[in-house]
């Protein structure tokens, strides 16, 4: 070392007298990552060196530090190297902090969201039981108007719930076996009287060869679906939405699944539904955009019309979970196509009996389960009282517990059969 300028002191936390004399690499490769770095850049060509990690100064104390570096050769020998430090601690630090604060921002947000579905889900369940009441026509217009309002509010709601937790990875897919096309068939029916009402025609058409009985997060695939569906119909004044599904092999093992289907030797696939619309289309350069939350101009107006504006984010969103994506081609005045895929492999024998086994169970099957002894623990009360009256509506009745501890002592006075229980109790 020939000179040691002071903000190489502060770096490296030697003092010139110290550092001159002493060999360079002692000095700036002290740490074991970044003599590794070093020595296997060293030996391959070009030899250019990147390294973002950790240097350990003279007292002991590691600091975080960006390495650039090059060999300069000079007739095909080595020559000399070039080396530049840079302290990126309070880069590192405030990169730290920003992702402290989203993750903050995220878990609040969910948080109150929650918060407000509890409420929320009571208006719900009050409404559905007066629907279920000798009303008169005019009260029974004023609680439908109720229900359907109570319900948009709630899909807001859980538009943003999901997007926290998405932000936050709180989200996990569930896998079980299900059947693509009464996936698809649903979801097309339960939006047909929304089209209809607007004039539209909504049809559907699958390629013969696709796979139907799959195993992916049924749930999932349903939600991504809905939504594009929804928004072509938004967007749709005349004509016809058109909801085209295709598959082709994956080469990839299968993604994870339910526990009773492990193996990764099934047919995996890439499913892909393109949702096709006559509608009013959106410019390219704003196309990106609607898939970004928060967004302002015409592209958040095209995202948020009718609803929270999340639905195309989180659509993408779940569809990477799911390994595939979500992308929309549209030209104004002409019409958009959203196309979503996702990876799913095909259903085994086991798959399919065990979720046919569970889709066999209804509201009408509950009769003979009469004799048993239900508990229902539940920290809200009008929860409690939603929930009470519609096990007296299925022939049940249950005992009542307003905390986990009221439920373990009730426990501990007799067995019960079933217990029902809220999973966010404060106790």
């Amino acid at each position: 070392m020939t000179s040691w300028n002071p903000r190489a002191a502060d770096l490296f936390g030697h003092t010139a007298e110290e550092a001159l004399g002493q060999y360079l690499y002692v000095l700036i490769a002290n740490h074991p990552d970044i003599h590794t770095e070093i020595e296997t850049t060293w030996q391959s060509t070009p030899a250019q060196l990147h390294f973002i990690g950790q240097h350990t100064r003279k007292d002991g104390t590691l600091i975080d530090i960006e390495l650039a570096g090059m060999l300069i050769m000079v007739n095909g020998e080595r020559y000399e190297y070039i080396l530049v430090y840079h302290d990126i601690g309070e880069l590192v630090q405030t990169r730290r902090e920003a992702e402290a604060a989203s993750q903050a921002r995220s878990e609040f947000v969910a948080h109150i969201s929650h918060e407000l579905r509890t409420p929320l889900n009571a208006i719900i369940g009050m409404t559905t039981l007066l629907l279920n009441m000798p009303v008169d026509a005019l009260q029974r217009d004023y609680i439908e108007t109720i229900r359907t309002s109570s319900d948009i509010l709630l899909a807001l709601i859980n538009d943003v719930l999901d997007f926290a937790r998405i932000e936050a990875q709180r989200i996990d897919l569930e896998y079980h076996a299900f059947n693509l096309h009464h996936c698809i068939e649903d979801s097309i029916d339960l939006l047909n009287m929304q089209a209809r009402q607007k004039g539209l025609a909504l049809s559907w058409k699958m390629k013969p060869d696709t796979p139907v009985v799959l195993v992916g997060d049924h749930g999932r695939v349903r939600q991504v679906l809905i939504n594009l569906i929804s928004n072509a119909i938004k967007f749709t004044e005349h004509g016809d939405i058109q909801v085209l599904v295709s598959a082709y092999p994956h080469s990839s093992t299968a993604p994870p699944t339910d526990n009773a289907s492990d193996a990764t030797s099934d047919p995996t696939y890439i499913i892909h539904i393109r949702v096709k619309d006559t509608g009013v289309g959106i410019a390219w350069h704003e196309l990106e955009q609607i898939f970004e939350g928060f967004q302002q101009g015409e592209a958040a107006r095209y995202a948020a019309q009718g609803g929270s504006g999340l639905g195309l984010t989180i659509s993408r969103r779940l569809a990477n979970m799911m390994g595939g994506t979500v992308w929309g081609e549209s030209e104004p005045g002409a019409g958009s196509t959203f196309h979503f895929t996702f990876l799913a492999r095909t259903a085994r024998p086991e798959d399919i009996e065990r979720e046919n086994a569970l889709d066999d169970l209804s509201w009408s099957s509950v009769s003979h389960l009469s004799t048993l002894r239900l508990l229902l623990v539940e920290d809200n009360h009008v929860n409690m009282k939603v929930m009470h009256r519609i096990l007296e509506l299925l022939g049940l009745w249950a005992d009542s517990a307003a905390n986990g501890i009221e439920a373990l002592e009730a426990l501990q006075r007799q067995p019960y059969d079933v217990i029902l229980m809220d999973v966010q109790m404060l106790r």
